[in-house]
Order: structure tokens, then sequence, then C-alpha cells
């Protein structure tokens, strides 16, 4: 734990700059406020240009803090904006490609369309994320990223993450005893895939359930690889805010505690991956944290 609190610290002498997060922070919580208006009526493409708008002026905030609150300029200004880009574009793609669910729909026998469409949306959203993160890094940063984002084990302890993730059981377990915990959790829900296809329950749920958690694994692989080894390179410290706040917006249309906890979440993630130059630590938090609650749920529902 010692080591994790001395991130904490670094971080703060370098990039602790009150007025800038302040900005940030109040610019995400109108966001969040705008985002559970009126428009929580509005069709998919207008909320997705709604978020798509929300990310541009988010990078672009970033962009200008980091000279007027830092007094730095951003290195390799052409790269930055490369793949921030590339970033904003993915991160689009991820939320408003559909169209595997109405295929399914339509196409899919009722009995299997749960199963089926699970398995495609969290594919497609692996690969969404996997495809270009590892592309780039492949044909393009290899020579200075011997391994992919974040994937070394220099500086990595699991002994620290996994004391942090024990101290975070008992407030799982209390949230698992709570209705609107019970309404969202279990993921994985009751279906007729296993009898359609005469086969024993718990194959289409251990599919499901590893799916599950490799998306977990390459939301790190983005957000706490790319969004922060790489786009350090350009922000220095910088980036581990500019990661949170994307990362807060990417859970927009979830529930506003759970939107606004993301950003504080991000940037304890961001700031463990920036120092470390790993992801792993952040890898078993949400891995544990999202397997704990889908064990607590099951639990509590018998």
């Amino acid at each position: 734990m010692k080591k994790l609190l001395l991130y904490i610290r670094q971080f703060w002498q370098e990039a602790g700059n009150l007025p800038y997060l302040l900005m940030m922070g109040s610019w995400l919580a109108f966001v969040m406020w705008a985002f559970h208006l009126p428009f929580d009526q509005m069709s998919r493409l207008q909320g997705l240009i709604f978020q798509a708008i929300a990310y541009l002026i988010t990078i672009i905030l970033a962009a200008w803090g980091q000279r007027f609150f830092y007094a730095q300029a951003i290195q390799q200004r052409h790269l930055f904006w490369r793949w921030i880009t590339l970033a904003l574009v993915v991160l689009l793609i991820r939320k408003g490609f559909v169209y595997h669910r109405v295929w399914i729909k339509t196409q899919v026998p009722f009995s299997l369309q749960y199963i089926a469409e699970q398995l495609t949306v969290y594919s497609f959203r692996v690969l969404t994320f996997a495809l270009p993160v590892c592309l780039i890094w492949y044909f393009f940063d290899r020579k200075n990223e011997p391994r992919l984002y974040g994937f070394s084990t220099k500086k990595f302890s699991p002994l620290p993450y996994l004391l942090l993730l024990l101290s975070f059981t008992p407030f799982i377990y209390w949230a698992s005893t709570t209705p609107g915990f019970l309404l969202q959790y279990p993921m994985y829900k009751s279906n007729f895939a296993a009898a359609y296809l005469k086969i024993h329950a718990w194959i289409p749920m251990l599919s499901f359930e590893a799916l599950y958690g490799i998306d977990f694994v390459f939301v790190e692989v983005f957000f706490r690889g790319f969004l922060i080894i790489l786009i350090g390179r350009y922000l220095g410290p910088q980036a581990i805010i500019l990661a949170a706040s994307i990362y807060c917006l990417f859970h927009l249309g979830k529930p506003v505690a759970e939107t606004a906890s993301s950003f504080f979440g991000g940037m304890l993630l961001g700031i463990f991956s920036y120092y470390s130059r790993s992801i792993y630590g952040g890898i078993i938090l949400h891995l544990g944290v999202a397997y704990m609650m889908e064990l607590f749920a099951f639990w509590q529902g018998g």
C-alpha cells in the first residue's frame, strides 16, 4: 500500500493543479446534469452526437489547460492529435454500433437471442478496443514500447492491489444486499439457451462471464494503457486527468453515482498505471470487483 500512496503523492507533486481539476470536474458535472435533462428522450443518433461533442470539448479543455494551467506545451502535437482523434472514433464506434443486435433479433431463435446478443455484444466490445490499440502498438510503437501498453511487470507487485481489493469486499457485500444492486446484477440473467441446446446451464454462463472479464481487461488496455502510457508521452502526468475525464464520459447513461465515481476510480487507476508503467494492478482491481459483484448477486438471488 505504501507504494501506491507514493504514486499518488508523486502525481500531486507533478500535476496537482487544483484550479485545473476544478475546471475539469465542473465541466464533467455539467455534462452529467445535461445528459439527464430532456435529453434522455433523444434518439440514439442524437445521444451519440451529444457524447461526441462532450468528448471533443473535454479533449480541447485538456489541451488548453496544458498551456494555461501548467505552462507546458504538448509534445509532438501532431501525434497527440492523431492518436486522441482515433481514440474518440473508437469510443463512438463502441457506443454507436448496434446493428448486430438488430440482426440477432430477426435471425436468431428466441430461446437463443439473449445469450447470442450478450456474447456478440461483448465480443464486439473487446474487438473495438483491442484491434486499434494492438495495431498502433505493433506497426508504429514497438520500438518505443517493447510490450503492449501497460503489460510490464518491471515495477509491478500484486500484493498492494490484492490488499486494496480485499478492503473493498465488505462494501461490495453490503451493496449486494440492496434492491437497486440486485436490479442490475448479476449481469448474466436467466435464459433458455441451455435448455434449447440441451447442454449444462454453466456452459453459456461461463462463456458469458469469460467474455465479460476479457472486456474489462481491454477497458484497462484502452483507458490505462493507450490513454495513459501513450498519450502521457505528449501530456506528461496530466494525461491521467484527461483519461479519467474520458472514462467518466464513457459511463454516461449509467446511474449518476456510478458515472461520477468512475472519474475518481479512473484517476487512481491512471496514477497507478502511469507511475508503474503497468496495467496489471488495474486488471486485478477491475476484474476482482466485477466478479465479486457477480458472485454476491448470485448468492443473494439464491
